[in-house]
């Protein structure tokens, strides 16, 4: 399971992430606002591939690729807490 810690603010049609610790902020695009919303679900990576991939035209590859670049990125700045923490 993942557990998300992050404050979200909307920016007009953008999204972004504050982080209260390292007092960040990230702007995030379309796919990556649905993959944050896959996860305060609580969604596993598979469940999160399929869901976007009924709503985008992407490789599962690559979109495989970007959600674990995406997960790596919010763990390595503290916004996401996996499992094994």
């Amino acid at each position: 399971m993942m557990k998300l810690t992050i404050k979200k603010i909307r920016l007009e049609e953008d999204f972004a992430i504050l982080c209260n610790e390292q007092l960040e902020l990230f702007i995030i695009n379309p796919l990556g606002i649905q993959i944050l919303e896959c996860l305060s679900k609580e969604y596993s990576k598979e469940r999160i591939i399929e869901t976007l991939l009924a709503n985008y035209e992407i490789n599962p590859n690559k979109l495989n690729e970007d959600i674990e670049e995406f997960i790596t990125l919010l763990h390595e700045n503290h916004l996401l807490t996996l499992d094994e923490e």
